[in-house]
């Protein structure tokens, strides 16, 4: 058995919930006019749920690390239950490069992978820095290890499988 390398390894960016973070800045806005305006206290504690959605969003996106190895890819996140995946690297497919907007103003953007595995036909991985750079790793690992395993498409009347 080798011995795995780990080629790259980061945190998805905040930024991925820019307009989650944006809603709720305006819903408690929102809520501290109203209480100004209708001179009542107590719709203050109405405040307590836009920042408790936003506190648990930045916790979730805190909690969640990828990390590509020479032969699989790996994701962990959760807050309390803890879910750590794993791909192969040679049942990756194809790769899409996404650059939302407000992604691309901070220099991010997602990658998608799409593969033969059940649990992850499609693997999203959000908030990448140097996300054509991520993307040739990704590719280069998965054109040596689809080489060394001998795995080949087969394409029959638009349905794709993989031979191996």
């Amino acid at each position: 058995m080798e011995t795995e390398t780990v080629v790259w390894h980061a945190k998805p960016s905040n930024w991925c919930k820019f307009s989650t973070y944006a809603v709720c800045l305006l819903l408690a806005g929102g809520i501290v006019s109203a209480a100004i305006l209708l001179v009542e206290p107590l719709i203050y504690a109405g405040i307590a749920l836009p920042l408790l959605i936003a506190l648990s969003t930045f916790i979730a996106i805190k909690s969640t690390t990828y990390k590509l190895t020479d032969q699989r890819f790996f994701v962990d996140e959760g807050i309390f239950t803890r879910i750590s995946d794993e791909l192969e690297l040679y049942r990756i497919k194809d790769i899409t490069v996404v650059r939302p907007f407000f992604l691309r103003l901070v220099g991010r953007g997602s990658i998608i992978l799409h593969t033969s595995d059940k649990t992850h036909p499609r693997l999203r991985i959000r908030g990448v820095r140097d996300i054509d750079h991520v993307r040739d790793q990704i590719r280069n690992l998965v054109e040596m290890w689809r080489e060394r395993k001998h795995v080949r498409e087969i394409d029959r009347s638009g349905d794709l499988e993989i031979a191996g």
